[in-house]
């Protein structure tokens, strides 16, 4: 008889994207093929009478790393607990999983970049929603290109955002706790990813570092992390480096959460703030912004575009 792996692929072939839960695939396939499995249901009855039959099916399914070399297109969100299983087809795989694809530097559109611009403006409304922060999406088009083709790669984040500290204060306390350099704001750098894998990792996570140091906090974002080994390596790079990590779900922004804290930074560099807004419009106009705020002490979302 098939195992609950062969099953497993089965059911997620039959319902490509969606993700489940090791114990949700086998609630599901045992509905379908409960007589394929009575045998089996039998046998540990009376070898492991004090095991559940659907909870070891859990274990089997949750401790199968083979199945998904064997299948590519079998994936894990390792973000979140329990993780969760999907099938991707040809068309949702990571660029470097599909056989003769072109990366963003080839003549061909990247589907990837497609998708992660789609992220930009739900993730700006989640932030404001959820912390009460403001943000602007940074566009790499407008940037210079004074320093040469790579001169400025790397040097500014997707969204940057103002975290406001005394929002409901006194104008005249707000002042006075500046005065006497006290926090009243925090900046935040958020790079956007579509799904972190074990080939993409590095990469993106030392962009997330290079692009963040001027910030009280770095935050990296994906909507997954795909594979065990990614997570491992992310959480210790993470640690090491004090970069978060925030698991954004587009299809229900309100579940999305902080997964790894970042570590705070205890001051902002503004030479390296005076630099990228030298070279880039959209920072420049953040800049501006967040200088604003702190000159006035009037908070504009609508300047913001909120």
């Amino acid at each position: 008889m098939a195992g609950i792996g062969h099953y497993a692929v089965e059911f997620l072939k039959a319902h490509p994207g969606q993700r489940y839960t090791a114990r949700g695939i086998v609630v599901e396939v045992l509905q379908s093929h409960k007589a394929d499995f009575s045998a089996k249901r039998a046998a540990l009855a009376k070898s492991r009478p004090e095991l559940q039959f659907e909870q070891q099916l859990v274990a089997e399914l949750a401790q199968r790393p083979a199945l998904q070399k064997r299948m590519p297109n079998l994936m894990t969100d390792e973000s979140v607990r329990p993780k969760l299983f999907y099938w991707a087809d040809k068309g949702d795989l990571p660029p470097e999983l599909i056989v003769g694809a072109k990366n963003s530097t080839g003549s061909v559109d990247d589907p990837m970049a497609h998708a992660e611009h789609a992220l930009y403006e739900p993730i700006r409304r989640f932030l404001h929603t959820e912390y009460d922060m403001l943000s602007v999406r940074v566009d790499e088009k407008t940037s210079k290109n004074n320093r040469g083709p790579r001169g400025n790669q790397w040097l500014h984040p997707d969204i940057v955002g103002m975290l406001p500290k005394g929002v409901h204060w006194q104008t005249e306390d707000l002042q006075c706790a500046q005065s006497f350099g006290s926090e009243v704001i925090e900046l935040w750098s958020f790079e956007v990813k579509v799904e972190i894998t074990a080939s993409n990792l590095r990469e993106c996570f030392f962009q997330a570092v290079s692009n963040s140091s001027w910030a009280t906090y770095g935050y990296l974002v994906a909507a997954s992390v795909s594979g065990k080994e990614t997570w491992d390596e992310l959480e210790m790079l993470c640690a090491a480096h004090g970069i978060g990590f925030m698991r954004f779900q587009p299809d229900c922004p309100a579940e999305s959460r902080v997964a790894i804290p970042g570590r705070k930074r205890s001051q902002i560099d503004w030479n390296t703030v005076d630099r990228i807004a030298s070279q880039n419009r959209d920072f420049q106009e953040y800049a501006r912004r967040v200088s604003a705020y702190l000159r006035s002490s009037y908070l504009d979302t609508k300047s913001w575009g909120l």
